[in-house]
């Protein structure tokens, strides 16, 4: 990726950066703390669990003792265990990642089920900016204006940063599994998969862009979903055209939720 693609997403970074610091000093406040009557100096940094090994022998990312946000206080409850899932833990590989910066709108929703299980009913719609290339994945989320996450993973591991109202429902581990199976090459993917799983690709191309069906389908039964579709081919370096828009929708029935996702390319 060029130099002033970085230089963008950096000073994307620091803005966020800058906005979580007023968030956790008190500084900045929104409706999230008002809702649930906390102050906003409540927020903390969290490291995310470790990325499990794959289930296959597939190699595999080495994940360092996580540390919390220099910035903040890791003085937050520690995260409950999730519950055992269907689906493997993926850990893409990042030799093989498109070179890829998304500006998205994300909207996610849980099924009655996971409701039930006390998953979020009102998730606000996040904004996230995205880096990806061989050497990272990165994304600074916000809603409402004031980051509330921030996920980083690299060779040496995976790493989050997050406000302590943001619902445990929202993973890291998840974020980057899900992101690769939308964004990684397939072949690539199919590698890292255990045996019991498999993942299925309908890709379609015409003059009018490309829509593309990707199915991950563990122990006969299709659990996970991703279909995009964008208004515009690659070119002939492969290369997603700067301003090329797409739409994904994820749709995860082992865990119980749906992640519809706006794109465009920068």
């Amino acid at each position: 990726m060029d130099r002033p693609l970085r230089r963008l997403f950096s000073r994307a970074l620091l803005a966020g950066a800058t906005a979580a610091t007023l968030f956790l000093t008190g500084c900045a406040s929104t409706g999230l703390e008002n809702a649930h009557g906390q102050d906003a100096a409540a927020a903390s940094a969290r490291a995310a669990a470790p990325v499990a090994a794959p289930e296959s022998n597939a190699t595999s990312v080495s994940v360092p003792t996580p540390t919390a946000s220099p910035e903040t206080t890791s003085d937050a409850a520690p995260k409950a265990a999730p519950a055992e899932s269907a689906l493997p833990r993926i850990v893409p590989r990042l030799e093989d990642a498109p070179e890829r910066l998304l500006d998205q709108q994300l909207r996610v929703r849980f099924s009655p089920e996971a409701l039930k299980a006390g998953a979020p009913s009102d998730v606000p719609t996040l904004r996230a900016m995205v880096l990806l290339d061989t050497t990272r994945l990165s994304a600074v989320v916000t809603a409402m204006g004031l980051t509330v996450w921030r996920v980083d993973f690299t060779k040496e591991g995976l790493t989050e940063t997050r406000h302590a109202l943001l619902d445990n429902h929202l993973d890291a581990p998840k974020f980057v599994r899900d992101f690769a199976l939308a964004y990684w090459p397939v072949e690539s993917l199919r590698a890292t998969l255990p045996e019991r799983c498999r993942l299925d690709a309908d890709f379609r191309q015409s003059a009018a862009g490309t829509d593309e069906t990707r199915t991950l389908v563990c122990g006969g039964a299709p659990l996970l979903r991703v279909v995009t579709t964008t208004n515009a081919a690659p070119n002939a370096a492969g290369l997603v055209p700067e301003g090329t828009l797409s739409r994904t929708s994820i749709e995860n029935r082992a865990e119980g939720y749906r992640i519809d996702i706006e794109s465009r390319e920068n």
